[in-house]
């Protein structure tokens, strides 16, 4: 491999590292964008390290003929390392007021398109189960009818007249 050619894959493997660094940044910004549980957050890292992993393979495969290069691997990490103290640094305090813009145009948009949606979707329906509102009532009724009716009781007739005072009352006759 010639010196040119180091070179070029340097530079290009500087680049992969930088476009490895705005993928993680991704993954930052859905993080700050929606609270993620601990799981969530290992699965993505798990995610992000096996697609550097391919990507590291792909690209080292075109340029090297699949060898490991060590200043390929050197040039990835710089890349990556320039990325997030310039463009990642810039991305990721800018990225707070972009979330919070969307935030507040969804709020907006919820309070005056689908809130009131949803009111009228809700009074359609209640015009169309209003001529139903007597069943409910006699539902309400029959149900509180059955519960009555199930209730246990103080005295059961049945149980009434046995034990030994009923049977010694009959002998004393």
């Amino acid at each position: 491999m010639k010196i040119e050619m180091q070179t070029a894959a340097f530079l290009w493997a500087i680049a992969l590292g930088g476009m490895l660094g705005l993928v993680y940044d991704v993954f930052r910004i859905i993080r700050i964008a929606v609270n993620t549980h601990k799981t969530v957050v290992f699965v993505q890292d798990i995610l992000f390290f096996v697609f550097c992993t391919m990507a590291t393979f792909v690209f080292l495969m075109g340029m090297s003929d699949g060898k490991t290069r060590f200043f390929l691997l050197t040039g990835e990490f710089f890349g990556a390392v320039i990325y997030f103290f310039t463009v990642g640094r810039i991305i990721i305090k800018s990225s707070g007021a972009v979330i919070a813009l969307i935030k507040s145009f969804f709020s907006v948009a919820f309070k005056y398109i689908f809130y009131p949606l949803w009111r009228l979707f809700y009074r359609i329906v209640l015009l169309f189960f209003a001529p139903f509102a007597f069943l409910r009532k006699i539902l309400k009724k029959n149900a509180k009818k059955l519960k009555f009716s199930l209730k246990t009781r103080g005295v059961i007739l049945y149980n009434h007249f046995t034990g030994f005072a009923h049977r010694n009352s009959k002998n004393q006759r």
